[in-house]
């Protein structure tokens, strides 16, 4: 076999395997705005703004972002594949003269589908199965603006100089929280406002009292009066508020009842005193335990009043109230005992 036939076989199998994509416009251009980058700039900005009477403080929490926007012009395009192969100028000879002249009376996709690929026959690519649609960004412009955003969950903290008492909260979805007033007596206190765990503001503010201004509260009290304090899932009490609210309620001079736990015991006592294995001498004499007449739940709402829940026993008639201070309650049920 001659040398220049080995050389025209080696080129052959060689480019073979040579291809190459081809795309085209194939749609409208259209412009979309994309946000690429969203940064804040400073630090937040925090408010702290009383009403006139000074009983309610609202605290507005914003920053300031700075957003990069990138305005892009995307036109669609068809790409097919081609692949050389040295018989596609047999084809090529035909449809690219035949395609041009379609085109030149038509404006059909086929006329100038046939344009295309006949052309690149001549050039021995021929063109595989299939088209697929992809989108080109032709054109990009980069801006940057920037403005200011309320900021959600912001921690708001304050805590009175006196009694040590938190109020928690935090930024609403508008980056806003209210402390209000509660009992007789004014709070002062330290504020402090944090961000993402890094205080931003720590100021002393003076919260003046709220003038009671809640309805005549009427509480059918039964008969003998006799409470249990506790928690339920629904209203689970925390931070030691069920036994503060006992304390308070037996310091007032009210029939309480001691916390489950107790009353297990003393049950557990009466039962072995019963079997007969303690002396008659050494024996206490057992008592009836007592049944609630009247349940009450509390809970601590974030702005530091307590939501009360009393369930009359007797009756299953259940009665909610809000209070500013636990000892409260017991003046409600002093009033009509």
């Amino acid at each position: 076999m001659s040398r220049s036939l080995i050389s025209a076989v080696c080129a052959l199998i060689i480019l073979t395997g040579c291809q190459t994509l081809i795309t085209s416009p194939a749609g409208t251009p259209s412009t979309e705005r994309v946000t690429i980058d969203h940064t804040p700039v400073g630090s937040p900005l925090v408010r702290v703004i009383p009403d006139s009477s000074q009983t309610e403080w609202t605290i507005a929490v914003s920053q300031t972002f700075e957003d990069t926007q990138e305005s892009r012009t995307v036109t669609p395009h068809k790409a097919r594949r081609y692949l050389w192969w040295p018989l596609a100028p047999l084809n090529g000879l035909i449809q690219c003269p035949l395609g041009a002249l379609l085109t030149t009376v038509s404006s059909s996709e086929g006329a100038a589908t046939m344009r295309e690929a006949g052309c690149m026959r001549l050039a021995a690519m021929e063109p595989l199965a299939n088209r697929i649609t992809a989108h080109t960004v032709t054109e990009r412009h980069v801006e940057t603006q920037q403005h200011l955003q309320p900021v959600t969950g912001a921690d708001i903290l304050f805590v009175d100089h006196d009694t040590h008492d938190p109020i928690h909260t935090l930024t609403d979805t508008h980056g806003r929280a209210v402390l209000r007033g509660k009992g007789p007596r004014p709070l002062s206190g330290t504020l402090t406002v944090s961000v993402a765990n890094q205080i931003v503001l720590r100021q002393d503010i003076t919260i003046a009292p709220r003038a009671t201004l809640r309805p005549h509260i009427t509480i059918p009290i039964p008969t003998p009066l006799i409470i249990q304090v506790t928690s339920s899932t629904k209203t689970a009490v925390s931070g030691g508020i069920e036994a503060r609210l006992r304390h308070t309620l037996l310091t007032q001079g009210f029939s309480v009842l001691p916390p489950q736990y107790a009353q297990d015991a003393i049950i557990d006592e009466h039962r072995l005193q019963m079997t007969g294995k303690v002396k008659e001498e050494t024996q206490v004499s057992t008592g009836r335990l007592l049944r609630p007449t009247l349940i009450i739940y509390a809970t601590q709402k974030d702005a530091g009043s307590y939501a009360i829940r009393l369930l009359f026993a007797s009756t299953g008639r259940e009665q909610e109230l809000e209070v500013d201070r636990i000892e409260e309650i017991g003046a409600l049920l002093s009033h009509r005992k």
